[in-house]
C-alpha cells in the first residue's frame, strides 16, 4: 500500500483528524495532508513522530 494511503487508514481507524494526529505527531496539519496525499515522503524524524503518535511500530507505519 501507498505510505499516504496507509498512513491515512490508520489515522481513521484510531478516529483521529489530521488535525489530532498533527498535535500528537508535532507536526503542521498541512505537512500531515501532503504526506497522506503523496506530495512529501516523510523523513526518518517524520516517520518516528508520526508512529509514535499512532502507537505502533516505524516498519507497520511503512509496510501496510
Amino acid at each position: 500500500m501507498h505510505f499516504g494511503k496507509n498512513l491515512q487508514a490508520l489515522r481513521e481507524d484510531r478516529h483521529l483528524s489530521l488535525e489530532e494526529l498533527a498535535q500528537r505527531a508535532g507536526l503542521a496539519k498541512s505537512h500531515v495532508r501532503y504526506l497522506e496525499h503523496g506530495e512529501h515522503a516523510p523523513g526518518p524524524a517524520t516517520l518516528r513522530r508520526l508512529a509514535d503518535a499512532l502507537g505502533i511500530d516505524q516498519q507497520e507505519l511503512r509496510d501496510n
